[in-house]
């Protein structure tokens, strides 16, 4: 997938080099001149002309039936076998030399639109497929250049790091991709547009009709796994800063957060994940947002996902896990979810606003916490994920932290009547003649642990729920902050001081009109 992936992404490339360096060297060779200077131009990196059908004019460059062989784009990647482009034109063309631009003050137009059709790009007898790429509006900006360290020399990756972090483009519309078919992995997509690429940054990335293919490489699932989805889109994307490092010299392994472009939001629509010959996954929609940030680091984010369907047979479930649900009648379950938090760098207070999830005709969970003391720094965030999980990392970041506040509610859909009648028919009773003695039994219980109040307010709150379904809620609200230390060490004397130290409270209500 990954190498399908960097070929296509140099399909841009490939285009700048045979339209800025196609157009240099045809409008300074005249007519009779012109197929020699392509062919000399693709010669220069390893490649061979075969064949085109070309016309220049001041500024435009059009060209039809381009073939070329053992051509790559940089000396240093591997060559494709065949590049095959039906049409190329492109307009607005400048004469200028790259590392002039990069190096320069002010602003540099590469062309006002490009133009290309039928691309056809074949390494080692695979083939990726492209109907048409369009771009407009390309320029390199000297905004950016105050970011790069002065150099006497630039590796051929910086140079190509420094350009993309200076370009400027109106657009990039992608349609028709398809990598090989008969490749374990692979991509097809019907559309692709970005806007908004401005020094580093890009305005939104919009993907349609994408699919996904991948041989045993999701989890533990052995054959032949699909993804696909009807719509993808990013909006807010700033990859400055791992280009700049980049452009600097510096290792980029997308192991540390500066390594990875930050981004406001996520979303897919219409997703259908299949294993072959299985029952599918679908999710109507998903999205991540974050709302703001401190360097790399969300400090206000939210994630949610809306109706993800599973069924409860087939590879990606586990049935014996399963198997108790399936006897209540669940032949899948629909899944919603929320998580959303926060964090303030100046108060070092961390929230989980809301973490719910609900279940269709099963039931709802809702979380809420707060809590104080959490001494995020950027230099702790950006550490390798290794790092991160390292028990010293954790006793840093979580050594003082101490509990605030917090809640947990659970709510029945229609899960709780689904169990009284299986239970009730397992003991051979109506199910309002098992849920009156189950209910007696729980009064009864409540002489026994009178002298506990949180015991009684369980017990109190679980008669209301059997009476009528709706909400139980536990909640935590210590007169002062209650260290995370404290927590961890009263749980291993006896887990029961938990109940004091949190100012534990459990209470029931009724189901919402």
């Amino acid at each position: 997938m990954s190498r399908n992936i960097i070929i296509a992404g140099g399909v841009a490339a490939l285009l700048l080099v045979l339209a800025v360096g196609g157009y240099l060297a045809l409008s300074r060779g005249g007519d009779g001149l012109a197929l020699a200077q392509l062919d000399r131009l693709v010669r220069a990196h390893d490649g061979s002309y075969e064949s085109a059908v070309f016309a220049v004019e001041e500024g435009r460059l059009i060209v039809d039936g381009l073939v070329l062989r053992n051509y790559a784009a940089d000396p240093d990647a591997e060559p494709l076998d065949l590049v095959e482009v039906g049409r190329l034109d492109v307009a607005g063309l400048a004469r200028f030399n790259l590392l002039d631009a990069i190096n320069s003050d002010r602003a540099q137009q590469v062309f006002s639109s490009l133009e290309a059709t039928d691309i056809a790009l074949t390494e080692s007898g695979q083939t990726i497929r492209l109907e048409a790429v369009r771009m407009r509006d390309v320029s390199f900006d000297h905004a950016g250049r105050g970011a790069f360290t002065d150099s006497t020399s630039l590796s051929r990756a910086q140079v190509f790091a420094r350009a993309a972090a200076l370009l400027n483009a109106g657009e990039l519309h992608v349609t028709g991709f398809q990598s090989p078919e008969e490749g374990p992995t692979g991509m097809r997509l019907a559309e692709l547009d970005i806007t908004g690429i401005d020094n580093g940054t890009i305005e939104s990335i919009t993907a349609h009709g994408l699919s996904l293919w991948d041989e045993g490489q999701i989890g533990t699932v052995g054959d032949t796994v699909s993804l696909e989805a009807e719509r993808v889109s990013m909006t807010g994307i700033d990859a400055s800063m791992p280009l700049r490092r980049l452009a600097n010299g510096e290792q980029i392994t997308f192991d540390r957060q500066s390594d990875i472009p930050i981004y406001r939001r996520f979303a897919a629509e219409g997703v259908l994940v299949t294993e072959e010959g299985d029952l599918p996954l679908t999710i109507e929609a998903l999205a991540f947002e974050n709302e703001s940030y401190e360097g790399v680091m969300p400090t206000r984010s939210t994630w949610s996902l809306n109706s993800l369907n599973v069924p409860l047979r087939g590879a990606f479930v586990d049935e014996d896990d399963t198997a108790v649900l399936r006897s209540l009648g669940y032949d899948e379950l629909d899944f919603s979810f929320v998580y959303r938090f926060a964090y303030d760098f100046n108060s070092q207070e961390f929230a989980l606003e809301n973490a719910s999830m609900s279940i269709a005709e099963l039931g709802e969970l809702e979380m809420q916490l707060q809590v104080s003391n959490v001494p995020f720094t950027a230099e702790m965030i950006d550490q390798t994920a290794d790092t991160l999980l390292e028990e010293e990392f954790i006793v840093a970041l979580l050594g003082q932290a101490a509990v605030r506040a917090g809640s947990l509610s659970v709510t029945d859909r229609g899960i709780f009547e689904r169990i009284v009648e299986t239970n009730a028919g397992n003991a051979g009773l109506e199910p309002d003649v098992y849920l009156t003695s189950a209910i007696a039994d729980l009064e009864a219980r409540r002489q026994e642990v009178a002298s506990s109040e949180l015991a009684v307010q369980t017990i109190d709150a679980l008669v209301a729920f059997f009476e009528e379904p709706g909400t139980i809620s536990v909640t935590t609200a210590p007169e002062e902050p209650v260290p995370l230390q404290q927590l961890v060490l009263a749980a291993q004397i006896n887990p029961v001081l938990l109940v004091e130290i949190l100012d534990l409270r459990v209470s029931a209500s009724a189901p919402a009109e």
